[in-house]
């Protein structure tokens, strides 16, 4: 399930070598499964924070294809997407997207996320009615956040439904 010592002897870099090599000894000293996941997230965000987006990539990659949890797997896919939207690699996005649903997470939160990001890339490539649909996933398993909404309207108005835009849209903010 851990990523092995030479893989991560492999991500030290000169830039915050502190900080890095603190956060890649937690991992590799990590005791249980739970623990490793969560230090492996916070070396993540480390590297997304510092623009070390290849490396954090890299670790995700590495630990989806040894875990046995279907879980964990999803959310690293989500974060794999998310690095991807982020450099506006939109159908790369909805891929990992796609294939974390696929692994059937049970945490809501994680499926509303990937609900409402699948969304969002799908109206960034201009299919506003598949948007739709999962937007409207995405309300369904939590009313209460705006992004839903704010995509739905997105949705709505790439379908030139400009009364539906408007009614998603003021949701988002109410």
């Amino acid at each position: 399930m851990s990523i092995s010592e030479k893989k991560l002897g492999e991500l030290e870099s000169a830039e915050h070598p502190e900080t890095e090599k603190l956060l890649l000894a937690r991992l590799k000293t990590s005791t249980s499964g739970e623990e490793h996941f969560r230090w492996l997230l916070f070396v993540v965000g480390f590297y997304r924070s510092i623009n070390k987006i290849q490396a954090a990539a890299r670790l995700l990659e590495d630990f989806i294809q040894s875990s046995s949890d279907p879980e964990q797997s999803a959310h690293c896919y989500l974060a794999l997407g998310q690095i991807a939207t982020d450099e506006q690699r939109h159908e790369a996005a909805l891929k990992y997207f796609s294939d974390a649903i696929e692994l059937a997470p049970k945490r809501r939160k994680v499926l509303y996320v990937l609900h409402n990001n699948i969304g969002y890339c799908l109206n960034s490539l201009g299919r506003y009615h598949d948007g739709e649909a999962h937007c409207r996933m995405a309300i369904d398993i939590d009313s209460s956040r705006a992004s839903g909404y704010r995509n739905l309207g997105v949705s709505f108005n790439g379908q030139k439904n400009i009364v539906s835009s408007a009614w998603a849209l003021v949701e988002a903010v109410v």
